[in-house]
């Protein structure tokens, strides 16, 4: 270390000036001069050196804020989704009804076209606690915390399957955890989402960059994500003060309807977000997958608000 080489060099330089002090007076008032500047100048020099590593602001907040893992670009699981699963069985059949002999025309057919027979037992295959067996066309009843009572049809249904990391590294792929969550796409572009235990009555959508996901809502998701979501953060958009409540990853393992937004495969990233009585929903999907970007706003309601 470099203070136990100054104590060398001094005993060393002690050591010389005796000799010199002894040999020739006049010598050893210059070596003293020249020592004692050695010694001030480093001893300034370390003072300098420790005091700006303690206060460069730059170090300071090296110290106080540990940098967060960007772990998008870790591998996703290549277990296969629900859709894919039931494509296969369709395969084994060749695409027809064992019941009416029908061409089965989509992959994710549950139930024939033409006979309404059941072609795949979904009982063998994971599915959400909520909404598994609704059916395209279904009537549902909805009551709008300001609007009271809605009234509509489910189009397309879409099934999510939560991922995670054991470790937040770039190396640790992203799994299943063997939850899955449902959403319900109806008439008038609303939307009806279960995500754990909470329900949302979603009522507008509309579309986002990558631009506007960096520039608007990345540094917040950081921020939460750096606290284990514990801490409270709260960002401002669209003239609301959103507090963040939930962020994640998942896929989508089950499509089926027309108008989804995404298709079985796609993987993305969520925020769920709460302003007084509204929510704020963010669905980034990753890039090059079959999925599109959205913001949704609406309202958090009880499982008791629906009817199906």
């Amino acid at each position: 270390m470099q203070m136990d080489e100054d104590i060398k060099i001094g005993i060393l330089a002690l050591i010389i000036l005796i000799f010199w002090l002894i040999a020739a007076p006049g010598v050893a008032s210059l070596l003293y001069g020249l020592i004692s500047g050695y010694f001030a100048y480093t001893g300034l020099n370390a003072l300098t050196t420790s005091s700006t590593q303690a206060y460069l602001p730059g170090r300071r907040v090296q110290r106080r804020e540990e940098s967060i893992p960007q772990t998008s670009s870790a591998p996703i699981t290549t277990e296969l989704t629900i859709a894919e699963r039931i494509r296969r069985v369709h395969i084994e059949k060749n695409f027809k009804c064992s019941n009416c002999g029908a061409t089965i025309e989509n992959a994710t057919d549950r139930k024939c076209r033409h006979c309404d027979s059941v072609l795949v037992d979904m009982t063998a295959l994971p599915q959400p606690e909520f909404w598994a067996d609704v059916e395209i066309g279904q009537s549902v009843r909805v009551k709008h915390p300001k609007r009271g009572q809605i009234e509509s049809q489910v189009v397309y249904r879409l099934y999510y399957g939560e991922l995670w990391q054991e470790k937040m590294k770039k190396d640790v792929p992203w799994t299943l955890t063997g939850n899955y969550y449902t959403g319900l796409g109806l008439e008038n572009s609303m939307y009806l989402l279960n995500w754990q235990s909470r329900f949302y009555l979603l009522v507008s959508q509309s579309p986002l960059t990558d631009m506007d996901i960096n520039r608007d809502f990345a540094k917040y998701a950081r921020e939460f994500a750096a606290s284990n979501q514990t801490k409270t953060v709260i960002f401002t958009y669209h003239g609301n003060n959103w507090k963040m409540a939930d962020i994640g990853r998942f896929r989508i393992e089950y499509s089926e309807g027309n108008g989804a937004l995404a298709q079985p495969g796609a993987v993305g990233r969520f925020i769920h977000a709460k302003a007084d009585d509204q929510i704020l929903i963010v669905e980034d999907f990753q890039s090059g997958g079959s999925g599109r970007d959205t913001r949704w706003t609406g309202h958090e309601i009880t499982k008791k608000d629906i009817n199906l």
